[in-house]
């Protein structure tokens, strides 16, 4: 996510490494400069999207679905990280598919806490 919040440019920080999705049953391989995050199939391709970084073709999940992986995983960041993404959002409502994050919401067991969070912090 770390990645995808920088390259969305929703925050300046730039990550220490690549972060990574991959599906809990791939094949991790050896690197210094890769963070992985296994993901449930269920979830993995949930926003899937593809950009274009420095003239290169990347798969990143859209700002839609790390909203939801934002609010879902907060307790992993730093207050002040957290905010300067949240503040970012903030400035992209009227960008941001709704639709899209109900949708999404849906899958997750704690749709209704992850809801909560969005109208509260975003909206």
């Amino acid at each position: 996510m770390d990645s995808a919040f920088y390259y969305h440019n929703l925050t300046d920080v730039i990550p220490e490494k690549i972060v990574l999705a991959i599906k809990r049953d791939s094949c991790k391989y050896i690197n210094s400069n890769i963070r992985f995050v296994s993901s449930s199939e269920k979830y993995f391709d949930l926003g899937k999207t593809t950009i274009v970084v420095d003239g290169t073709e990347i798969k990143i999940y859209n700002k839609e679905r790390l909203l939801i992986e934002l609010i879902r995983n907060r307790k992993h960041y730093g207050f002040d990280y957290y905010k300067e993404i949240i503040n970012n959002y903030r400035k992209l409502t009227e960008q941001l598919d709704i639709s899209k994050i109900a949708d999404y919401i849906s899958v997750f067991p704690t749709e209704g806490h992850i809801y909560d969070v969005i109208m509260r912090e975003i909206f």
